[in-house]
């Protein structure tokens, strides 16, 4: 884990970058619009070496300490430069262009309990979470949507999902420290084009090929899906689960041809279900089920 300095990407060269105080930094990765696109870049100044696979155009997620702020973050996004040595003209680190509230928080390895209190620990309420009490509601998820997407999103209920995927929606699952898979997050195929097109303001009318195409979404699209759901993985923690992490991304198909294994016991030992048709301005509108069980 690295501990970096945030800086503004100058728009003529990530070089150009003023430092930001660590409340700027926030600020700007949550805030809605703050940057051209909807995405906010940033240069991550790391301390050490830049990882070879973190070439421009890929997609990564660094971990790193803020001063002054506890805990661990995370920020996901894409790369648009790296620097794996240091000159006079720029420090190691990275160029990321942020996708929306990428930025989220977890405890210091300092504020985990030592091994004289593991024992202790296993009995503590963060091992167990019943997800009868998830705190998620529509709201909750059309204003996570609205802020990342810089659009207005209007939300109902709908069951559409909740009676079963169609062969090409997407499903994104999502586990716990301990590696158990509690939550699934479903877009049917439309909404996934939909909100990601949003996302990479990809014009809507160059969505519905892909959309109408009798095959499941591929390239770029599924990528796009991919990262909505890895970014909505903090309404989780907003309602007050532990913390979880994007897992795999499966189609219905998958899903439906798989007899086991943890994405299927989420369906079966089902125990909270969310199910909303959101609309976004310009692009549609888009099913979305959360799903989660009790993690034991």
């Amino acid at each position: 884990m690295a501990e970096v300095t945030f800086r503004r990407i100058d728009a003529a060269s990530v070089f150009k970058a003023e430092a930001l105080p660590v409340d700027a930094a926030l600020a700007m990765a949550s805030l809605p619009g703050g940057c051209a696109g909807n995405r906010y870049p940033v240069f991550v100044e790391v301390a050490g070496e830049v990882a070879a696979e973190h070439a421009p155009g890929g997609y990564c997620e660094v971990v790193f300490m803020l001063p002054g702020k506890p805990g661990r973050w995370r920020a996901s996004g894409e790369v648009v430069a790296s620097v794996s040595t240091a000159t006079d003209a720029a420090p190691t680190g990275l160029g990321i262009e942020l996708l929306g509230l990428a930025l989220t928080s977890e405890a210091t390895d300092a504020e985990q309990p030592s091994p004289d209190d593991a024992e202790s620990s296993e009995a503590g309420a963060s091992e167990t979470f019943d997800a009868t009490q998830l705190g998620i509601e529509e709201q909750d998820v059309a204003g996570m949507l609205r802020d990342l997407l810089g659009r207005k999103v209007t939300t109902k209920s709908s069951s559409k999902l909740t009676k079963g995927f169609a062969e090409h929606d997407v499903i994104g699952s999502f586990h716990a420290d301990n590696g158990e898979t509690v939550f699934l997050i479903g877009l049917d195929k439309a909404g996934a084009a939909r909100i990601g097109g949003a996302l990479t303001m990809i014009d809507p009318e160059t969505l519905e090929g892909a959309i109408e195409a009798e095959a499941p979404l591929e390239g770029d699209s599924v990528e796009n899906a991919k990262e909505v759901l890895n970014i909505m993985s903090a309404l989780f923690h907003e309602g007050g689960s532990p913390h979880v992490v994007l897992g795999d991304t499966i189609t219905g198909e998958e899903l439906a041809t798989a007899k086991e294994g943890q994405l299927q016991a989420v369906m079966d030992e089902m125990v909270w279900a969310l199910g909303i048709q959101v609309d976004i301005e310009e692009y549609g509108t888009a099913e979305v089920l959360l799903v989660a069980k009790n993690l034991a």
